[in-house]
């Protein structure tokens, strides 16, 4: 597969992304983009651009930066958990990379709010109290629970995508059968199923450990420059190193039976859609249950998105 190339004037400007890793957040995007990482024939950057969530709709100098690195022959692409969450991200992507592919990655609904949730407490932006941000009819923060509603989002998509240029990985098949996962996803982005050399099998963004103190998350989500060397540098060697001289343990409020069946109330309609979306009954994880359940083999293998 060729990058895709802008002309200007018959001037070649720019080499842009073949494809995108779109989302979900806290569904595995770091899992499946450190993997992706792993083969020869793939350029992807290490920190999350989120171009198309911030900019105006064009293509900047900027932008094309991150693809500079890239090897003949290589396939470039992109890693920006919201553009799935973003209403307007779609039609600024059809505009400028029609030819993209995009992958989107999707996790019990539940626990993906769940693990949002943990999250922004852990930067604190929420409090303990789990009921005022989760319960679906009285939450603080709604955004936690729709970015689980897929349907939705993948609908918007569709709306300027053909689905046959829409690869869907389910988290269930990253713990349990994550060879058989990248295999597929390899057939679809057009590369050799490398599958030994880019499997990751460490845990990746685990909810047990703050990954910084909340007081420097917060300073750097105040300050524009510490921002992006936190991305930068959050996917290095000096990256890895740092989280573990710098975490915290910390503890979660529990996830109440009664809580996860209003949950699953509030997302089964949604996941009915997604589910003749995707071309796979995905209905277990809201099935009526104090219990998560999950799509397909059981888990051998706990990640954390």
């Amino acid at each position: 597969m060729q990058s895709t190339s802008l002309r200007t004037d018959d001037r070649l400007t720019c080499v842009l992304p073949d494809f995108i890793i779109i989302g979900a957040p806290k569904a595995g995007t770091t899992w499946l983009a450190r993997c992706l990482r792993q083969h020869p024939g793939v350029f992807l950057p290490q920190n999350e651009i989120q171009y198309w969530t911030n900019a105006d709709d064009a293509v900047s100098a900027a932008y094309e930066s991150h693809f500079a690195g890239a090897a003949p022959g290589q396939i470039i692409g992109e890693r920006s958990n919201s553009y799935l969450i973003r209403p307007d991200v779609a039609a600024k992507i059809s505009r400028h990379l029609p030819a993209a592919k995009l992958l989107a990655l999707l996790r019990n609904p539940i626990d993906r709010a769940y693990s949002g949730y943990c999250m922004r407490l852990r930067n604190g932006q929420v409090t303990r109290d789990i009921d005022q941000f989760l319960d679906p009819e009285r939450s603080r923060c709604p955004e936690i629970l729709d970015n689980s509603l897929y349907g939705k989002h993948i609908k918007t998509y569709l709306a300027h995508f053909t689905r046959d240029r829409m690869h869907f990985v389910i988290f269930d098949d990253i713990e349990a059968r994550p060879a058989e996962a990248l295999t597929e996803l390899s057939a679809f982005l057009g590369i050799d199923p490398l599958t030994e050399q880019m499997l990751v099998t460490e845990k990746i963004n685990s909810k047990e450990k703050l990954r910084f103190p909340p007081s420097l998350v917060r300073a750097m989500k105040r300050h524009r420059g510490l921002k992006a060397l936190g991305g930068m540098v959050r996917e290095t060697s000096l990256g890895r190193y740092l989280r573990k001289v710098l975490p915290r343990s910390t503890s979660y409020p529990p996830l109440s039976d009664e809580l996860r069946a209003r949950l699953a109330a509030y997302f089964r309609a949604d996941i009915d859609e997604a589910s003749s979306i995707v071309g796979r009954d995905l209905r277990a994880w809201v099935a009526d249950s104090t219990v998560a359940r999950q799509v397909g083999r059981p888990a051998t293998v706990s990640w954390n998105g």
